[in-house]
């Protein structure tokens, strides 16, 4: 039978084995057995079959062929072995296969390692009954789907699913557990292993890859019993790897902030030395990674889907983003955040970084170079940060305000406020009705204001500051603000300390004697001050 293309021995009870003569059947397209007792295959069987290109083995039970002899047809394009438990081999090494595009391994108890790796044609895999399976590699391959079964795998530790662009849809949905090695990017090459012990790791350029993590996932989450740890970045597959954002990106510090520009690159340092009485930023804590994290960074679309992971995440940096108009659009309704620290950056479509909402456990926020920001909250009733100690807003040339004026802060300790120029009032009116003859920053240690040429009030009705432990304000460039917050007065309060041109001190408008025993002038050297309409040519002052 030299023409032979289909061999179908199904239900054949008593075949024991297959003729050597079999070895010859070079044109056999389809191979199926099922239900044999056959004991196993010779290696010239699959090396002379250069046409084979589906191979079916179910239900043969004293078959303890090596899974291995599979890579030596070529040509296979699908492959689908089940219910083979006399397999004692505990690893198939596929890798590189030239041709396969569907592999299926159904009730195969023994096997431990699975390596798909390199099998670029690769679309369909399903892995059923591998009770014993502990590591799988499906990278550079073009699955398009990721079976449940997969990652729920009972002994399943390690799970590489790096070099992965065609991948569309993930079960998170119906995760029960995830492995302890997981590593999902779909923009490496696959050749790369970056997979961390310590953090699932999952690099996207199309955030719908994550429309099926629901409510469901995010309880799990919640209640620890899946994703404790996590690394997730969107972005586009041209933006730079995570090993180039990792030296850049992992410790985000105030100092590093200050100046975020290439242009002023060269007098960061001067702006953190006495020399020029510029503060010096080393009373604010580095934004860090957190357990949870979500790097945001050039997409090329607006990354809807992520609503329910970004409930549960922890630490945000979001970067050079044109589709986002407000942070908040991106949650969802239903949830509040558990974000501790967030760092936006060079994403010009942003208006309003948050709205309606508040966030009561965030503690560090940096924005910087937003060209279209008004306001960090917009709308809004009574919004919450009571965890938030510090903010920092720097070159955000269309701000209007921080806060409106019923923001509660209660730990807030520093803020800065840096190259804003349309910036009138810090807590500002947004048409709620609210009635107070004060407002409350209890924590505050520290305010630092500069280039900020229409700032007026810090906030918009001039009521009462009740800041007890309040002892420094840096003031330059703010040449609108005539007047200082009055203090509430208690016995024994220190005046606060206040740094500011000479020029900007003799101007300050002031309620009684009172008001300006509160605050006691610390003027920087004469050669450091300047006069208000000088013109200003350079930073370097």
């Amino acid at each position: 039978m030299p023409n032979l293309i289909e061999l179908l021995l199904v239900k054949c009870s008593n075949l024991e084995e297959l003729p050597s003569s079999a070895a010859a059947l070079s044109t056999l397209a389809k191979l199926e057995l099922t239900g044999s007792q056959i004991k196993s295959f010779s290696v010239e069987m699959f090396e002379e079959m250069n046409n084979l290109q589906s191979l079916k083995l179910i239900d043969n039970s004293k078959l303890s062929f090596a899974p291995g002899l599979v890579s030596k047809a070529s040509s296979l394009i699908d492959v689908y072995i089940e219910g083979h438990e006399s397999i004692t081999e505990v690893e198939i090494n596929l890798k590189r296969h030239p041709t396969l595009r569907s592999f299926s391994l159904v009730g195969t108890p023994h096997i431990k390692r699975l390596s798909l790796h390199g099998c670029r044609k690769l679309e369909s895999v399903d892995i059923k009954g591998a009770h014993a399976l502990e590591e799988l590699d499906l990278s550079a391959t073009a699955i398009k789907e990721l079976p449940e079964s997969i990652p729920n795998l009972p002994r399943l530790r390690l799970l590489l699913l790096m070099g992965v662009p065609s991948l569309r849809r993930f079960p998170w949905h119906k995760l029960k557990r995830l492995p302890d090695v997981f590593c999902l990017d779909q923009c490496s090459d696959g050749t790369d292993n970056h997979s961390n012990q310590q953090v699932v790791q999952v690099c996207i350029c199309d955030s719908r890859l994550f429309y099926s993590f629901n409510h469901t996932t995010r309880d799990l989450v919640l209640r620890g019993e899946l994703l404790k740890s996590f690394y997730v970045q969107v972005t586009s597959c041209k933006a730079n790897s995570r090993k180039i954002q990792e030296g850049e990106h992992k410790v985000i510090n105030n100092k590093q902030l200050h100046v975020s520009l290439p242009t002023y690159a060269d007098v960061n340092h001067c702006y953190q030395t006495d020399g020029v009485f510029m503060v010096p930023m080393d009373d604010v804590p580095p934004i860090r990674e957190k357990e949870r994290h979500i790097v945001i960074s050039a997409v090329d679309r607006y990354p809807h889907g992520l609503g329910y992971l970004l409930s549960v995440t922890k630490s945000i940096f979001m970067s050079d983003d044109s589709h986002v108009s407000c942070f908040s659009d991106m949650r969802s309704e239903l949830y509040d955040y558990e974000l501790e620290e967030f760092v936006l950056q060079k994403c010009h479509k942003m208006v309003d970084v948050f709205r309606y909402k508040h966030v009561p456990t965030m503690k560090n926020a940096s924005v910087s170079d937003l060209k279209n920001l008004t306001h960090f909250f917009g709308v809004g009733f009574y919004p919450e940060f009571t965890a938030l100690k510090h903010l920092r807003l720097e070159h955000c040339p269309r701000l209007e305000g921080i806060m409106p004026c019923q923001c509660a802060l209660p730990s807030l300790e520093t803020l800065d406020i840096i190259f804003c120029y349309n910036l009138k009032a810090i807590f500002y009116e947004n048409g709620t009705y609210y009635y107070r003859n004060y407002y409350n920053l209890e924590s505050l240690r520290r305010i630092h204001l500069q280039e900020l040429p229409l700032l007026e009030n810090l906030h918009v009705d001039d009521l009462i500051l009740i800041a007890p432990a309040w002892e420094e304000l840096h003031v330059r460039g703010c040449w609108s603000l005539r007047h200082l917050p009055r203090l509430d007065e208690q016995p024994g309060a220190k005046a606060v300390k206040v740094r500011g041109e000479r020029a900007w001190w003799t101007k300050l408008r002031w309620a009684s004697s009172s008001h300006h025993g509160s605050y006691e002038p610390r003027f920087p050297l004469a050669s450091a001050s300047f006069r208000e309409r000088v013109i200003i040519r350079t930073y370097l002052r």
